[in-house]
């Protein structure tokens, strides 16, 4: 009986042991092959700072999005296998939501660099009103961009909220804010192209001309910047319309800003309309 037993116990050892070697010499043999490669000097040709920030990040990028990917297979494959298991459903929404997050940081990380890296090129040679104008646009794009990669993971939160209210909380306000970054971005751009119009241009007439056109300029220019406001106003209603579920307060809050929006809609129409009226009125005088 113990003779059998060592047998057994021997036959074993000598079975781990093979697969043991086996399973090296499988992974020896790509990496042995490997070293025996001539590899050129990734960072050779790189001579500046932002040149070796950008090839770091080339080299990075793979190896994210590749671990990002094993991580919500990894995701995938606990929610299939969880039966239940409230940990392995846990484990399966850390796995999905950092893959997620990872393939998002990578994929805004590309688009903010490329962006910044063009900033030096297109600020050469610019007065200071397009260097402005070039600022004010570079940052309302950053803005856009980072907004709709924060719509992206919110949809993808309420996806795998499975009932959870912290996480549908956490994506309506991923969602508010986004919002936010997109009218700041908006008014951004409106704002000063409204403010241009204002002066009126060298040899416009006589005084009382300017003093009536810059007027009617300014009423303009509100109106302008209220109705952006009213259409910002009304997405956000909607938004509350569309997460609304059974909170009585948020609708109220959706149709207080859609009755808003709704006037400042009117006061920018009467902005352009009236002070019209009143400049022919005072030029047929």
């Amino acid at each position: 009986m113990e003779i059998s037993i060592m047998k057994s116990g021997s036959r074993r050892i000598v079975g781990i042991v093979s697969a043991f070697c086996f399973l090296s010499l499988v992974f020896c043999i790509p990496a042995f092959t490997s070293a025996q490669t001539a590899y050129p000097n990734p960072i050779d040709p790189i001579n500046s700072i932002p040149a070796l920030v950008d090839g770091l990040a080339n080299s990075i990028k793979p190896i994210v999005i590749t671990l990002s990917a094993i991580s919500i297979l990894i995701g995938a494959f606990l929610y299939v296998t969880a039966g239940g298991d409230e940990k392995k459903i846990k484990t399966a929404h850390a796995a999905l939501t950092y893959g997620v997050l990872g393939i998002i940081i990578m994929l805004s990380a590309s688009t903010i660099s490329e962006t910044l890296k063009s900033f030096g090129d297109q600020a050469k040679g610019k007065s200071p009103q397009e260097f402005l104008d070039f600022i004010i646009n570079l940052f309302g794009t950053l803005i856009m961009a980072i907004s709709v990669f924060a719509i992206l993971y919110a949809a993808f939160l309420y996806i795998t909220s499975g009932g959870d209210t912290t996480k549908v909380f956490q994506a309506n306000r991923l969602i508010l804010y986004a919002v936010v970054g997109i009218a700041i971005a908006v008014l951004a751009k409106i704002i000063p192209k409204a403010l241009e119009t204002l002066l009126p241009s060298a040899g416009s007439g006589p005084i009382s001309n300017q003093i009536s056109t810059l007027a009617g300029r300014i009423a303009q220019a509100f109106g302008t910047i209220v109705m952006a406001a009213s259409v910002l106003a009304v997405l956000y209603a909607s938004f509350l319309f569309v997460t609304v579920t059974e909170d009585s307060d948020r609708a109220t809050t959706a149709r207080r800003v859609l009755l808003y929006a709704l006037i400042g809609v009117a006061v920018g129409l009467l902005a352009y309309i009236i002070p019209n009226v009143i400049l022919k009125f005072a030029q047929s005088l």
